[in-house]
């Protein structure tokens, strides 16, 4: 158990290091994601959700520019934390610059954006190892109010939900754009 707790702690403290670097590689894992049927309609509801826009309305854009799903993400994130226009973003993109090339000439923080990437869509460090079942991550907001309401919630369910609540909602307000950094 305490070595499990180690692993995660170390993970968790090696990810923003690379952040900046890997970026593209995560933006690819989730172009691959939606490239995916089965995948599809679970990327493309998340990605409404965090720019805050119909589904209906995200999928005509995305078909507009002809960029896939994980360049749609991090266009509307760095149009809404750079304050530049969304179609300049699109551009910016089609030009064939990497998103590190693009977010630093847009003057957003590169790791911020993989960090709204590994908040949307749980998306590892790239080489990272997947986690075994003793690093497990904590489960997910929904995986705790299943096991709440199935009368058998683990330690990890309910010890921090308040805190983590807190976190979940400043995290929503930030990749909606109408929080306060």
């Amino acid at each position: 158990m305490r070595s499990a707790l180690v692993v995660a702690v170390l993970l968790l403290a090696a990810a923003p290091a690379v952040a900046a670097d890997d970026l593209d590689e995560r933006v690819e894992a989730v172009n691959r994601a939606g490239a995916a049927p089965a995948s599809e309609a679970a990327t493309v509801a998340t990605i409404a959700r965090a720019v805050d826009q119909e589904p209906a309305a995200l999928r005509a854009e995305q078909a507009r520019v002809g960029l896939p799903w994980g360049d749609v993400f991090v266009s509307h994130r760095i149009a809404t934390r750079g304050g530049h226009p969304l179609e300049k973003v699109f551009a910016a993109r089609k030009t064939g610059a990497s998103w590190t090339a693009i977010a630093e000439e847009a003057k957003v923080d590169a790791a911020s954006l993989a960090r709204d990437l590994t908040a949307a869509f749980q998306v590892p460090a790239p080489g990272a190892a997947a986690p075994t079942g003793a690093a497990a991550p904590k489960p997910g907001l929904a995986q705790r109010f299943l096991e709440l309401f199935r009368g058998a919630p683990s330690s990890d369910s309910t010890e921090d939900w308040e805190r983590t609540r807190a976190q979940e909602e400043i995290r929503d307000r930030i990749l909606r754009g109408d929080g306060r950094r």
